[in-house]
């Protein structure tokens, strides 16, 4: 079986993409051959037999130009793959979808967002399989749809006993965006801070060109009297980074809108980090204390200011507790074991 992975970008530095990179090394050993067509190409540490194509957006190619590359690359491969796994654009199976019908290829989509339109439902409607981790994914309603596991490389992310763990610490880790709603979580800290309760909060992320004004909010916001000295803005991490982060702060928090499924929870979890998150797609696992209402200050303080001050035990065994529900729902080798089965043909009912 040959498989034909198309996706964003290839950049195993990425700090919101890069664990794609991991996804494709594992799969790849699943199938006798993966070739890897991407829109834009960074750093790619794969072994040798996986060839990656770029569309050239990294060298800043034109939109009619992506456009000719990928047809040409799927017509110019054609004999190098038997089934397609598309990963979070739908518009690639618009694109190609009546050419692999053509070609006798199977075509399968992965999208996890909860909003969607109807040019992805189409996209959904004409794939074999659409793939999806969250209950609250647009492509839940569809009846062909199959809900995954995550893909926690619970090997990297793993508790670090060599990393010291700071007490009372919280930790944001991921873009800083308006939806990301960031200034929650600072509003929140403002209230711990008013307290007087001891704690320290590292935000990883870097935002974007469009939301420089937000950031700057952000940052301007942390400079309140009673944050002073408490809040640390790190800038952009790698993913391959995110582990040891993870390893030294206390509590993740998450305040993601209700619907996503944001893998930092999921791989705080696994490093055995106490969660926060207010998304209603982590409610099945999650306890009510790590539950707060969205955009509510107050009530993510109040959870915070309750966590935090666990003592040392409970903590560890959320902690434990924590990742061992990841391995055993969300691990890297589950999700690959399932996708080489639907792709290949072997298990392809939707549920």
């Amino acid at each position: 079986m040959k498989l034909l992975i198309i996706t964003q970008k290839m950049d195993c530095e990425d700090p919101v993409l890069g664990f794609f990179h991991h996804w494709v090394e594992k799969l790849a050993a699943r199938f006798e051959k993966t070739t890897v067509i991407c829109l834009q190409k960074g750093t790619v540490n794969l072994p040798p037999d996986i060839a990656v194509w770029s569309l050239g957006k990294e060298i800043k190619q034109s939109r009619f130009s992506y456009l000719l590359n990928f047809f040409r690359c799927i017509w110019v491969l054609r004999s190098s793959y038997d089934a397609v796994f598309v990963h979070m654009n739908p518009v690639y199976i618009l694109l190609g979808g009546m050419c692999w019908l053509l070609l006798g290829k199977k075509y399968y989509l992965w999208y996890n967002h909860s909003y969607g339109n109807f040019l992805t439902w189409l996209a959904a409607a004409m794939a074999h399989n659409v793939f999806y981790t969250s209950p609250f994914s647009y492509t839940a309603r569809f009846k062909h749809g199959r809900r995954m596991p995550a893909g926690i490389d619970t090997e990297l992310f793993s508790r670090n006993t060599g990393i010291i763990r700071q007490p009372r610490s919280i930790l944001y880790l991921g873009r800083i965006s308006p939806i990301k709603k960031v200034d929650v979580l600072i509003q929140a800290a403002e209230l711990l801070g008013k307290r007087a309760d001891a704690f320290t909060l590292c935000v990883a992320g870097g935002a974007e060109k469009q939301f420089a004004d937000y950031y700057n909010s952000i940052t301007a916001l942390a400079e309140s009297p009673a944050c002073s000295g408490r809040i640390r803005f790190m800038g952009e991490i790698p993913n391959y980074r995110a582990a040891e982060v993870y390893n030294g702060n206390e509590v993740l928090v998450n305040l993601s809108p209700s619907g996503l499924f944001d893998k930092t929870v999921l791989e705080a979890m696994a490093c055995e980090a106490l969660v926060i998150a207010s998304s209603q797609a982590f409610r099945e696992f999650l306890p009510p204390e790590c539950l707060f209402a969205e955009g509510n200050a107050e009530d993510l303080a109040a959870k915070l200011e309750y966590l935090i001050n666990l003592p040392q035990e409970a903590k560890q065994a959320y902690g434990n507790r924590f990742r061992q529900y990841i391995i055993e729902r969300h691990d890297l080798t589950l999700l690959t074991q399932e996708l080489a089965r639907a792709l290949a043909g072997r298990d392809n009912k939707g549920q």
